[in-house]
């Protein structure tokens, strides 16, 4: 945060302690919360290539199941100017804004789903936080109550739950 005193700005303390997220990073199953996902996962293994030049974040993801790779390219600004990112199934979108809080970093954000004229809502929270060693990156994901926006849909699940993801740094 920049404060304009008279014609000198002076840079805040808080914008000092980011983490750096940068790095290849592979996700621990033993040590991650994936709720009710954990049984119809979209990948059997799940690895992160970030790199990180304020305000930009660029996360490729790499999805393996049954053998066969996906990969997807995320982007995000930390002066939360906003973003449009895929889903993990990539046939979604999730539109957020992502900002830091101290080394915490924090993108909130809204899916989308048109679905037989109605269309379908969620909103999301991701809390990012690298460990003290940085040798840990977590990923904690709150989603929402799935939303019709013209009242058309009735849903048998709920869409709501909170999902940890531990990812271990590689080299």
């Amino acid at each position: 945060m920049w404060v304009n005193v008279g014609q000198v700005k002076v840079e805040s303390s808080v914008n000092k302690k980011r983490a750096n997220l940068a790095g290849n990073w592979i996700l621990d199953m033993s040590k991650s919360d994936l709720g009710s996902l954990k049984p119809d996962l979209l990948y059997d293994s799940l690895t992160l290539l970030i790199s990180y030049q304020e305000p930009k974040i660029t996360i490729t993801r790499k999805l393996i199941k049954n053998k066969h790779g996906r990969v997807q390219q995320l982007v995000y600004y930390t002066d939360e100017r906003g973003e449009k990112n895929p889903t993990f199934t990539g046939k979604r979108t999730i539109e957020s804004k992502t900002k830091w809080d101290g080394t915490l970093l924090l993108v909130k954000g809204i899916m989308l789903a048109p679905t037989g004229g109605d269309i379908i809502t969620q909103e999301t929270t991701e809390k990012w936080e690298i460990s003290a060693d940085g040798t840990m990156l977590v990923q904690v994901i709150s989603a929402g109550h799935f939303r019709s926006k013209f009242g058309k849909t009735v849903f048998k699940y709920d869409g709501a739950e909170t999902i940890k993801r531990v990812f271990t740094k590689v080299g």
